[in-house]
């Protein structure tokens, strides 16, 4: 099974320039804390995001930048036991031209967990609550053997990830965006071997949801101990994409 380059450079990116409100959080998601990936129709965060993409053997390299807005659009089912909302993905070069809709997704609440459907994929993003050291496998509801593709090499990613709340409630930036209560989650961060690393790191915060992604996916043949893998890397990527403005 292949997946195409757009799902990780559109993996949840954008950009506008709109006021922030606070919202009024249930009293059913500070019990569970949900409030880190709050679920209200018509929210949205933009992301601008910066990517490259390493092939032929490391020889080219191809740079990406754009902005994604990411916006719930409705609530599509709700049950005792789930609530599924559509997400409605749109995409753009610059601030300068018009958001395009690049991609329909799906967010499922359930008593304990929040999937989200990207490219078919089933990511279990989010334990509730998601205590600190709370570990994992986001990736249980697919084939870790899956095989992604980029820019004409194939790499499976996804083999070996655990996700951890490597830190919660704590204060930091993001943007130009002072935030009091962010949640850090750390899906994989394996260097053991010489020939690949696996890095992504995911933040979100209270009230508003994900605000910064940081991925490095690197494979090599002809490693470099001691050299930064950018250097040498063969074939992979790496995506950062940052909140930018939110409602």
């Amino acid at each position: 099974m292949r997946k195409s380059l757009l799902y990780f450079i559109v993996l949840g990116l954008f950009a506008a320039f709109v006021s922030c409100q606070k919202e009024s959080i249930p009293a059913d998601q500070l019990d569970k804390q949900t409030a880190y990936y709050p679920l209200v129709p018509g929210k949205y965060i933009d992301f601008a995001y910066d990517s490259i993409v390493y092939d032929e053997n490391g020889t080219q390299t191809y740079h990406y930048s754009g902005f994604i807005r990411e916006k719930i659009d409705t609530l599509l089912k709700e049950n005792e036991t789930e609530k599924q909302y559509r997400l409605i993905k749109y995409w753009r070069p610059d601030t300068l031209q018009n958001w395009q809709i690049s991609d329909v997704e799906t967010i499922t609440l359930t008593d304990n967990q929040l999937i989200r459907t990207e490219e078919n994929l089933p990511f279990i993003r989010l334990v509730f609550p998601p205590s600190l050291n709370k570990r994992w496998n986001g990736n249980a509801l697919f084939d870790e053997d899956i095989i992604v593709k980029f820019a004409g090499e194939s790499i499976r990613m996804f083999q070996g990830w655990e996700y951890k709340v490597i830190q919660k409630d704590i204060k930091g930036n993001v943007g130009n965006f002072a935030l009091d209560s962010l949640l850090e989650v750390e899906e994989v961060f394996d260097d053991e071997s010489i020939f690949s690393l696996r890095s992504s790191k995911q933040l979100y915060a209270k009230g508003i949801g994900p605000v910064k992604r940081e991925m490095k996916i690197y494979d090599t043949q002809r490693p470099q101990p001691g050299k930064a893998w950018e250097t040498y890397a063969e074939k992979g990527f790496s995506l950062v994409q940052t909140m930018i403005a939110h409602n």
